[in-house]
């Protein structure tokens, strides 16, 4: 006879053992977890007092078990599998990396952690899993992770993840695994990470999050021998996109920065003409422009709040517009039109870095040295004060050029860019440079001799203004004399290396002959 009573009475005995048998396992595991924990503080504490490293043995011992309690783990709580997953990654993060990753895998742990990648109902277990497995990648067991079957690929793709702390895990090992491996960066890139980053950047408002997206975009650029044009199309054009019009609502410089790297390494010519070429086709002109404004954006800022300015933003911008100067003279014509010389008094000067320096007086350099600058396209600017020719930005690369100033490297680069202003110029150019003390820097630069072929280029320059000047009835003559460059010139006339000795014996018969000049 069918009695409720009795029924429920049987329903709650079998929830009784169902819950029962669930305590029981409960209990086990915590017996397990607690057992681990307490060999670990035992084995501190003797680290602590005698100062001796865990044995391989007693490393392997807690490896081994933690795994098998994952493997074993199916009728666990998703709370007690987080505790043992996070004290693995403890111990590969904190401990003896190296050991506790060869232990992780050969206990087998590879293929669990692989399985927790597809738990797309706990974005927590699988950012725990990525997090470990970019350590074993990092490690001396690097080889049989990256190699296991379908691993690169199953990772890539959570970077569709519906989680953004998934993706940024994600894009964390991307740039961990391709610091020095090409051929796991060639990898990514045919499994389209690169085309993934993008559609997260443009997907997003975060800086912080397009940061790190754009800083994974650079690790994917880099390399020796970087990707061919073919590959990286996509990141060319992704990058470009962002300086030129994600950048207007990035209000954190760091995502500008690491755009800025990317587009630094994607425009060095040493690398590839074709990717600089292909930058240019997508926007020259609006991505210049989007450059300068960002220094003069940062500039205007750093005074108004009374600091110095974000060298992290600049050295790449600069570096940028320097790689775009190397191409051909329409290259060079945007990079003027955008108003590059408004802010090379500011890279040049003393609140910049070395490396900053140097790369301004480079930019200078190689805006002259293709001839792509005349006096009426300068007139144009409506603003020739601030420009390369004006007092401001001659004097500090007069200075640079001084003996004891700054580092060789910067010193030579601005004797350079000095030479090749004055070798570009016309007269009224000329007339500036010398008011502002070109001569006397230039006969400086004389007594140099480590560098040969730098002092015949410097004697190439001054041929040049003397010869402007003689034709113009100008005393630049008398100038070099007073500051001594006519003994400079006749000493290396007569004690110079060939090269120099010829040049410098062909400037001094045109303009310091006993017919041609007196003092």
């Amino acid at each position: 006879m069918y009695s409720p009573f009795k029924q429920s009475i049987q329903g709650n005995d079998r929830a009784s053992k169902y819950f029962k048998s669930n305590y029981f396992r409960r209990q086990k595991l915590q017996n397990e977890i607690r057992k681990v924990k307490k060999q670990e503080q035992l084995w501190t504490r003797r680290r602590s007092s005698d100062n001796l490293a865990p044995t391989k043995s007693m490393e392997t011992d807690i490896i081994v078990t933690l795994v098998r309690i994952l493997i074993n783990s199916k009728s666990y709580r998703e709370e007690d599998i987080l505790k043992i997953i996070q004290q693995i990654r403890t111990m590969i993060c904190f401990e003896n990396n190296e050991a506790t990753a060869k232990n992780v895998v050969d206990a087998n742990g590879i293929e669990f952690l692989m399985s927790l990648l597809g738990r797309y109902d706990s974005p927590t277990l699988q950012q725990e899993a990525i997090c470990i497995l970019s350590k074993l990648c990092c490690s001396s067991v690097s080889d049989e992770v990256l190699h296991y079957p379908d691993f690169l690929p199953q990772m890539i793709d959570l970077l569709r993840s519906p989680e953004s702390k998934v993706r940024l895990e994600v894009v964390s090992f991307v740039k961990d695994v391709t610091f020095d491996s090409i051929d796991i960066r060639d990898q990514l890139l045919d499994l389209q990470a690169a085309t993934y980053i993008i559609e997260n950047i443009r997907c997003s408002q975060d800086d912080l999050f397009i940061a790190e997206m754009c800083s994974a975009l650079s690790s994917l650029s880099q390399g020796n021998p970087q990707p061919s044009i073919d590959r990286i199309k996509h990141i060319v054009y992704g990058t470009v996109g962002i300086i030129i019009h994600k950048s207007l609502y990035c209000t954190f410089d760091m995502s500008n920065i690491h755009a800025l790297r990317c587009l630094a390494t994607l425009s060095n010519i040493q690398n590839d003409l074709d990717s600089m070429e292909y930058i240019f086709k997508i926007g020259a002109v609006p991505l210049t422009q989007r450059i300068v404004q960002l220094l003069v954006d940062n500039k205007a800022r750093s005074q108004e709040w009374g600091v110095d300015f974000d060298t992290e933003l600049w050295a790449p911008a600069i570096e940028t517009l320097c790689n775009f100067c190397y191409g051909p003279e329409t290259f060079v014509r945007a990079v003027i039109g955008a108003g590059v010389f408004a802010i090379l008094p500011e890279a040049l000067g003393e609140n910049s870095t070395k490396d900053i320096r140097q790369m301004a007086c480079n930019l200078t350099r190689q805006v002259f040295r293709k001839k792509a600058v005349d006096i009426e396209s300068l007139k144009k600017t409506k603003d020739i004060k601030t420009l390369a020719l004006g007092a401001n930005s001659l004097r500090v690369l007069f200075d640079l050029s001084k003996v004891g100033s700054t580092g060789w490297g910067v010193r030579r680069e601005a004797i350079m860019a000095s030479a090749t202003i004055a070798l570009a110029s016309n007269s009224e150019q000329i007339a500036v440079f010398v008011a502002q003390g070109g001569i006397e820097t230039l006969t400086e630069a004389l007594s140099i001799k480590i560098d040969c072929h730098l002092v015949v280029f410097v004697l190439a320059a001054i041929e040049k203004i003397l010869s402007i000047g003689k034709m113009n009835g100008s005393v630049y003559g008398l100038i070099m004399y007073q500051a001594g460059g006519v003994e400079m010139v006749e000493h290396l006339a007569n004690d110079g290396s060939e090269s120099v000795s010829e040049k410098a014996e062909s400037i001094f018969e045109q303009f310091f002959g006993d017919d041609t000049f007196d003092v």
